[in-house]
């Protein structure tokens, strides 16, 4: 997809509607068309993304695949989906930090924009960090698909993954085009990341022209080191092994699909746009992290919340904090036991709570809650700590705050979230 294509699709889906569907040869009671907007805008709120990538909307004009290649995907999206993701974040990190070291930005955004353009330029960003792993895996997927290639699914049951934009996707740049001058840098850069068209990543900066230019400068210089193409294998090896931790079998009714109009022929051209998508996605990915993991989020959005831990039995002496800085949580304190069980405490994995607002509608019981987010962070402390004879209080760093009577139809996590997010 060149650039002049590319602008055309990489839009938000406007409607809003959902739609459940329950496998990959279920006929949709409406006509394709008709459904499709629905599927794509479904697509966007249980991967958790306030964009639509480029390739699903190249393909949309095959919305019988579309629909039945969601079909067969959505029950897909759950733990085991949400840690392949952040497997593929973390892979990305590792190795643009080694290839790349990237320089700070900030200084850069504030100066070449303004503070509300800077604001959604970060957010943007953001957005494609968080978004884009989840939509390589479904690409990748969809890339076997097409060759009617099975998905054989481990058989385990898994609680379905959080659905929903976070609302600090609010904001989020989505370009509708790009000027002549970003086109032309975003084909330059195509051209000699030899990749068969335009990262994504870098198309959602075409509103900023002037920090297009630098993102570009520092992407081609990364992509010249052998820790990039290292880099890039280890995705394409990380997302195989994300695919075959599926837990549902995936496998297209091809002879129904072709009895409702998808030719053979045109099975052969979504083949080709699938592969070159997801021959795409690494360094769309890759393309991410200087801006999103090493300095934007830790400078412009540096936005904490902080727990202080007290002795179990009393008193209000507070002997150590941790504090969540979007990534981690850094742990303090002068005691030295008391630091190794903070250590303890927030040791990167899942724990396991007893508290309804984790659970999916309906659902009963114990919850698991992945590490990777203030969510995480505050379930941890208190669930741990007191094992290590230490009670938690979670203190939010918010700036401002109050009761909005015009914004009642958001849940209280969001509303925390939402604080958060102007606390930086």
């Amino acid at each position: 997809m060149r650039v002049e294509a590319a602008h055309e699709h990489f839009v938000s889906s406007t409607e809003r509607a959902s739609v459940a569907l329950g496998g990959a040869d279920v006929e949709p009671i409406e006509p394709p068309d008709a459904v499709l907007y629905a599927v794509l805008d479904d697509i966007r709120n249980t991967l958790g993304v306030a964009w639509l990538d480029p390739t699903f909307r190249a393909i949309a004009s095959d919305p019988l695949f579309v629909i039945a290649a969601w079909a067969a995907t959505r029950p897909n999206v759950t733990k085991s989906f949400a840690e392949s993701a952040g497997r593929l974040r973390k892979a990305a990190l590792e190795h643009v930090e080694s290839a790349l070291k990237p320089p700070d930005h900030r200084l850069v955004v504030q100066e070449l924009l303004k503070a509300e353009d800077a604001d959604r330029l970060i957010r943007t960003v953001r957005a494609m960090h968080h978004g884009l792993p989840k939509v390589y895996l479904v690409v990748q997927a969809w890339a076997r698909l097409a060759r009617r290639q099975r998905i054989p699914g481990t058989g385990r049951e898994e609680v379905p993954a959080r659905r929903g934009i976070p609302p600090w996707q609010e904001g989020v740049l989505v370009p509708g085009s790009a000027s002549p001058e970003a086109r032309e840098m975003l084909e330059d850069a195509t051209e000699r990341l030899e990749v068969p068209t335009v990262p994504s990543s870098l198309f959602a900066l075409a509103p900023a022209p002037a920090y297009l230019e630098r993102a570009c400068e520092d992407v081609l210089r990364a992509a010249k080191s052998q820790a990039w193409h290292q880099g890039a294998v280890a995705l394409r090896r990380s997302v195989t092994s994300g695919i075959e931790s599926f837990p549902h079998p995936m496998e297209l009714q091809w002879d129904a699909l072709a009895a409702r109009g998808l030719s053979d022929e045109r099975r052969g051209l979504l083949v080709e746009e699938l592969r070159d998508a997801a021959a795409t996605m690494p360094i769309a990915v890759l393309t991410t992290e200087p801006r999103i993991c090493k300095h934007i989020c830790d400078g412009v959005l540096n936005t904490d919340v902080r727990a202080e831990f007290l002795r179990a039995e009393d008193g209000d002496e507070v002997l150590g904090t941790a504090r969540w800085d979007r990534r981690r949580a850094v742990v303090e304190s002068e005691d030295a036991e008391v630091r190794t069980a903070l250590e303890r405490i927030f040791k990167p994995t899942p724990v396991v709570v007893d508290d309804p607002s984790f659970r999916p509608m309906y659902a009963r019981g114990e919850a698991v809650v992945q590490p990777g987010d203030a969510d995480w962070f505050r379930a941890v402390a208190y669930t741990r700590a007191g094992a290590e004879g230490l009670r938690a209080r979670v203190v939010p760093e918010v700036a401002g705050g109050g009761w909005d009577p015009a914004a009642a139809y958001r849940t209280f996590r969001e509303d925390v979230e939402r604080l958060l997010e102007r606390g930086g």
